[in-house]
């Protein structure tokens, strides 16, 4: 992952724009200037962080995390285990644009991420759903990760998926989602 940071004079706005496997977050600094940030998503350099969690006393990934070393993080042994998911993936393989992106805020330390995350990801490996196009974060209990990016997509709760498409927030689903149910909430975002 390459950063670049560029600076700019006002008049400017804060945005956040997908180009390809290209983050663009531009935002207003405390002074006159604005910085850019340009995050090439393409090169698998990580600035994952791997923390003690003062509470649990378990380690805790923070930062940009691979499907790989997720799956290889003790709170997450299971993400390998076969199970199916409540989804039907024949219905969404048909409905998902595969150019679609998802952009997945999660807590090792948080239930909520332990037993929505493994469904995720099986949903995704059945509709042979591109694992480039997943990226996972995660935070610390203060929703804070290595970067700005928590803070961008004004991260409260974990996990947190959101659905990119051409470098545009087209939905977030916090926790559960709003109806209890973050499966039913997906499949209505794709419809």
């Amino acid at each position: 992952m390459h950063l670049i940071y560029f600076s700019f004079k006002k008049p400017f706005f804060c945005f956040v724009l997908l180009i390809g496997s290209t983050i663009l977050f531009a935002q207003e600094n405390s002074s006159d200037e604005k910085t850019v940030m340009v995050i090439d998503t393409t090169t698998p350099v990580s600035r994952l962080s791997r923390v003690i969690d003062s509470v649990s006393q378990e380690e805790m990934l923070i930062g940009p995390i691979s499907y790989q070393e997720l799956s290889a993080h003790t709170a997450f042994t299971w993400v390998n285990e076969s199970f199916k998911s409540k989804l039907n993936p024949i219905l969404l393989a048909q409905k998902l644009d595969h150019s679609l992106r998802f952009l997945v805020f999660i807590g090792t330390w948080c239930s909520d991420s332990r037993n929505i995350i493994p469904e995720f990801i099986q949903f995704a490996n059945e509709i042979s759903f591109p694992q480039e196009n997943i990226q996972f974060y995660g935070v610390d209990r203060n929703k804070n990760g290595t970067d700005e990016t928590s803070n961008i997509y004004q991260i409260t709760n974990v996990p947190t998926i959101i659905g990119l498409k051409d470098g545009k927030e087209i939905f977030k689903i916090i926790e559960n989602g709003k109806t209890g149910n973050w499966q039913d909430e997906l499949v209505s975002q794709l419809n």
